[in-house]
């Protein structure tokens, strides 16, 4: 159909074979309900709000994933600050929980797989509190167990290169979580098991334990801890509030608005105060 419905021009051209254009009777009979989903959101933070566990100081515990956070989110979080961004979408958390079921799944068939779920804790003289996470799979690879630690991730400018979604990985944050658990464990080396979700592509990448970059992960919760009675810290040097992590963009860097931002961006480059349930955090 050559035809371009006038009424969306300027999404799609001449030839499009979408449903929309070859369709068009069809039209007066499909609607998009605009209202709905913003109030399904709402409903569903304002439930969060009156949970009862947000009333309470989170568990004193320093999670394995937290290195290269921003310190301010970490202080924020830690005093029960309420987020200050409606667009916050925690959801994009259970999508990547579907996938790493379905890589554990097939770890399994795979014949290779040895255990799930492990979890861990490393109390560190140098920490007050201790050092928590759960290993997403162990494997035996060439003979030797291997924690794995599994992780979705988008296409990036695959426009560019076929294989330009690998060019940030592996990720300083998930390197760090993954020392942490050959830490634990006493293992020499561990994998990280990334997952194109677009266009379903798998990338391993062996991490070997080391020592120093272990140290590095203690002095960055030691940092965190000690300013946990100070005042709130300052933005750190060098985040930007159109930049990661305060927010991100997709693949067409062109576009005016961020597909994403931090739960608290209104407030540190909106200027919107905040609200802690917790002034003071005890240890």
């Amino acid at each position: 159909m050559d035809q371009v419905n006038p009424q969306h021009s300027l999404a799609h051209w001449k030839g499009c074979n979408c449903f929309r254009c070859t369709h068009p009777w069809m039209l007066p009979y499909i609607h998009e309900d605009i209202i709905g989903p913003e109030m399904m959101k709402f409903h569903l933070n304002y439930l969060d709000r009156l949970d009862a566990r947000e009333d309470r100081p989170k568990e004193a515990h320093w999670a394995s994933d937290g290195l290269f956070s921003c310190i301010r989110k970490e202080w924020l979080g830690w005093h029960g600050a309420v987020p200050t961004n409606s667009d916050f979408n925690s959801q994009i958390l259970e999508l990547g929980k579907s996938i790493e079921e379905d890589i554990i799944e097939r770890y399994k068939l795979s014949g290779t797989m040895v255990g799930t779920d492990r979890y861990i804790k490393i109390q560190d003289p140098r920490l007050r509190y201790p050092i928590t996470g759960k290993i997403d799979v162990l494997v035996v690879d060439g003979g030797v167990v291997l924690p794995v630690e599994v992780k979705s991730t988008k296409d990036n400018s695959e426009f560019k290169h076929y294989d330009a979604w690998k060019k940030l990985l592996p990720r300083g944050e998930h390197v760090a979580q993954l020392t942490v658990y050959l830490k634990a464990r006493k293992l020499s080396r561990g994998r990280l098991h990334y997952m194109n979700k677009n266009r379903s592509l798998d990338a391993w990448y062996y991490v070997d334990f080391v020592e120093q970059f272990f140290d590095e992960i203690v002095a960055k919760f030691k940092e965190v801890e000690d300013s946990l009675p100070k005042p709130e810290p300052l933005i750190p040097t060098g985040l930007k509030s159109d930049t990661f992590p305060c927010s991100w963009y997709s693949s067409d860097r062109n576009k005016e608005e961020a597909v994403g931002k931090c739960m608290f961006w209104e407030h540190c480059h909106g200027e919107v105060p905040i609200t802690l349930k917790f002034e003071q955090v005890t240890w």
